[in-house]
């Protein structure tokens, strides 16, 4: 087996690993490391962030114009998400019933 190969395989492992997570987790990590940030950004994590928003009852669908790291930083990153990356997207959500962890 070699490098990439190696590499390949704890990926997938994270990924799996990943795809249970609920997305204020999947966020959180992302913040860990480069190579979680990777992981958890790239277009190949799709489903693990799809899977993990289906897993929360109540959760309305992400946006078209924002992709899924966007959508979780919205509902849970405490930071205000107004000017952080793009000033002239603002969104209003109603108040979500669904619990939030802490």
């Amino acid at each position: 087996m070699g490098k990439s190969e190696d590499l390949r395989n704890i990926e997938t492992t994270w990924t799996q690993i990943f795809s249970h997570l609920h997305p204020q987790d999947l966020l959180r990590i992302s913040w860990t490391t480069k190579a979680f940030r990777r992981v958890l950004t790239s277009t190949s994590s799709k489903t693990v962030w799809m899977d993990s928003f289906a897993a929360v009852a109540g959760l309305p669908d992400c946006p078209e114009d924002m992709n899924e790291v966007e959508y979780a930083s919205l509902l849970f990153n405490p930071l205000c998400q107004v000017l952080i990356n793009n000033p002239s997207k603002f969104y209003v959500f109603r108040i979500l019933n669904f619990p939030i962890s802490s």
